[in-house]
């Protein structure tokens, strides 16, 4: 496959770290912007049409307890809820981010634990948010109520969930394996899964459940009902391609991997797929500038990944 691939600046006068410089997360609203939350460096509002950048808010503006960012969502009414590392959560009022309040999830300090949010993913009907914490618990949110109850405490940190076509609660876990509902599943069973560090779980058309892991690579099962779990294990040839991050659907039924050996996307709208369906896009053929791929979003409307 061939990709027009083009670099976005967005901070380059803006003296920082590599570690820094890594934007976690990109949501888009009704009106097609674009909002950035970045590790260090607080909020972007970019427009692609006119790729230009609408607006830039950090801590010193009043808008988050600190400008680590790490997850973002957009509701129905267009308010913005950003997670960020041990500072709890934010939701930014959809008028220009004119006004904005914080949630701690616990009464302790700013820089515990207990507030700090890993990720934030709706639940069902995107009536309820899933908020995981950095003290390894797992909460329902209802934004609406204000409520917060506590759905699992696990022995370690939840990096994704997803509430499967079959209503199937999905959690995976950097340390202790994956959750199905009640049920564990780690590296020690006899099921294919080779990695305890999931990084994010989707679904395909299919009915698939996709799991990103960390230096176990791609893992995919078929989740029909009466068939004991199982997975088949992809990109797993080369250390860096093992090294997960992030995954996110595309048009047709492309699923784009990002990995520390750049970009792998394939078309999931296959049934029988091997490792020569993925193409891989990266520094040594000359696609991108890095490798080290950790986010993923894609435009529907521009049909643009950005990653």
């Amino acid at each position: 496959r061939e990709a027009n691939i083009q670099k976005l600046n967005i901070i380059d006068e803006i003296h920082i770290s590599t570690e820094k410089n890594r934007i976690y997360t990109v949501a888009e609203d009704k009106e097609g912007l674009l909002y950035i939350a970045t590790y260090g460096n607080g909020l972007f509002i970019y427009n692609p049409k006119t790729r230009e950048i609408l607006g830039h808010y950090t801590q010193k503006d009043g808008f988050f307890n600190n400008d680590y960012l790490q997850e973002i969502l957009i509701d129905r009414e267009g308010n913005i809820w950003v997670s960020s590392e041990t500072a709890g959560l934010s939701c930014l009022s959809r008028d220009d981010c004119a006004e904005s309040y914080y949630r701690m999830l616990t009464h302790g300090d700013i820089g515990e634990w207990s507030n700090n949010i890993r990720s934030i993913t709706w639940a069902k009907n995107e009536d309820n948010i899933w908020l995981s914490t950095k003290d390894n618990k797992l909460y329902n949110y209802n934004p609406t109520s204000g409520n917060i109850s506590l759905y699992k405490t696990l022995n370690a940190p939840v990096f994704s969930t997803l509430l499967d076509s079959k209503g199937k609660m999905w959690v995976g876990t950097r340390g202790t394996g994956l959750f199905i509902d009640d049920k564990q599943y780690n590296e020690n069973d006899s099921i294919s899964l080779i990695s305890n560090d999931i990084y994010k779980i989707v679904e395909d058309k299919i009915g698939r459940i996709w799991l990103a892991t960390w230096q176990g690579g791609l893992h995919v099962t078929d989740n029909k009902e009466g068939q004991p779990l199982y997975f088949t294990n992809f990109l797993i040839t080369s250390y860096n391609e093992k090294r997960q991050h992030a995954l996110c659907f595309g048009d047709d039924g492309d699923l784009w991997v990002a990995t520390n050996n750049g970009l792998y996307v394939v078309n999931t709208n296959k049934k029988a797929i091997t490792n020569k369906d993925f193409t891989n896009y990266n520094t040594q053929n000359g696609s991108l500038p890095t490798n080290e791929i950790v986010c993923l979003y894609f435009d529907k409307e521009s049909h643009t990944l950005w990653a």
